[in-house]
């Protein structure tokens, strides 16, 4: 399962079929796990900072201008940069509680800790899908305000 296209992103180890039939149970390597957890709070860490950049020019704009069609603009940008800064906030949030799941794993099993068997990697997909629909989002939203500064700046 890859990220990204981009050879940038770390891929998921290649999965194990599963089926009813099937009595093995897929395991997955704690080790790539945690390097999935480590660039999506890198790149959750990075939209933040670029989030702070973005405000710091819509304070600048909020002084320049005082056209009503511009301003509400500027106040759409605002609010969607709040909204996106929540989302990764609680995006960070799931990967910290998911590696506190790994530490437990680790702390029980120290003689085995690279190979942990799941009984399903269903809330890994999970958090990589969350990711891969904010990086989306954003991406989205950084064209969408990259616009709008060149029509205001």
């Amino acid at each position: 399962m890859v990220l990204s296209d981009s050879s940038q992103f770390h891929s998921c180890p290649s999965q194990l079929p599963l089926n009813k039939t099937n009595a093995m149970k897929e395991i997955l390597h704690m080790t790539e796990l945690h390097e999935d957890h480590k660039l999506w709070k890198n790149e959750l860490d990075f939209y933040k900072d670029e989030l702070k950049i973005y405000t710091g020019r819509l304070e600048e704009l909020v002084v320049k201008y005082t056209n009503k069609e511009m301003l509400a603009e500027l106040e759409h940008f605002q609010n969607t940069f709040m909204h996106h800064n929540s989302v990764i906030d609680g995006l960070i949030d799931e990967i910290k509680e998911h590696e506190l799941k790994f530490e437990a794993i680790v702390l029980a099993n120290p003689v085995a800790n690279d190979k942990v068997r799941f009984e399903s990697h269903e809330e890994h997909e999970e958090h990589e899908e969350k990711i891969l629909t904010e990086r989306k989002i954003y991406n989205e939203l950084k064209t969408d305000f990259t616009k709008f500064l060149r029509k205001y700046m």
